[in-house]
């Protein structure tokens, strides 16, 4: 005959695996596990920008101005990043592993003072991202712009379904 305490010890236990069942069938199945998800694939250099070539840019796009006063004190060098992450799939209760890119823009100074990230607008072209050229987008341009003269990092991660993702934005 069991004693007192490990009778109700015995029924402590049933009650706390009971009450980890669950009939609910609706529930959504976990995302897979992916052991790779934050993984760097890839770092490339894209190129290096000196002050008089970002102010060349800056004054090739009639629509772009610098703000009264910013200097474009330092070179720029900048790289693309490819790394692993997951993406949820439309029904919300999947995830698939993919690749994705972005543009990492380092000022060639001493003591980068911060790390900035901008994220870019609604785009309908895969290509007009800063991991392909930063001067192929606004928010490419502004983040060389802010590392040259304010000697930020500036992060740039593009969307699924840009730079090197092969999926569908999910607009």
């Amino acid at each position: 005959m069991l004693s007192r305490s490990a009778l109700f010890s015995v029924i402590l236990a049933f009650l706390v695996l009971l009450a980890g069942c669950s009939d609910d069938a609706t529930a959504p199945e976990p995302p897979p596990e992916v052991d790779t998800r934050g993984d760097i694939v890839s770092v490339t250099e894209i190129g290096t920008f000196a002050p008089a070539d970002i102010q060349a840019l800056v004054a090739a796009d009639p629509d772009f101005q610098l703000p009264p006063g910013m200097p474009l004190l330092d070179s720029v060098t900048a790289y693309r990043f490819v790394y692993e992450t997951v993406m949820p799939l439309p029904n919300g209760t999947k995830a698939e592993a993919i690749q994705a890119s972005g543009a990492l823009l380092v000022p060639l100074n001493d003591t980068p003072k911060r790390v900035l990230t901008l994220r870019p607008g609604t785009e309908s072209k895969r290509d007009l991202v800063a991991s392909v050229h930063p001067a192929n987008s606004n928010e490419g341009l502004v983040g060389i712009c802010l590392a040259a003269g304010g000697g930020s990092v500036v992060c740039l991660p593009d969307y699924p379904g840009f730079g090197v993702s092969e999926v569908d934005h999910p607009y």
